[in-house]
């Protein structure tokens, strides 16, 4: 079987969880462009596999990852 391309050792993080994990600690805002056009600038609160939740104005968004642009 053909080993995909993000086939590294248990435990270690990818670089994307390691860019929100450093942004979400140190509490830098981020903006992020949605596939709709919509742009945010936020905190990073947490994210899983799936989603990020951010912090805009004192409001918690739920953003789902597929659909960030950039």
């Amino acid at each position: 079987m053909a080993q995909t391309a993000d086939a590294r050792p248990a435990g270690e993080p990818n670089v994307q969880d390691a860019y929100l994990n450093l942004v979400r600690r140190e509490q830098q805002v981020v903006s992020l462009r949605l596939m709709d056009g919509t742009e945010l600038e936020a905190r990073v609160k947490g994210f899983d596999r799936f989603a990020v939740i951010l912090e805009q104005d004192g409001i918690d968004h739920l953003v789902f990852k597929h659909a960030i642009a950039s």
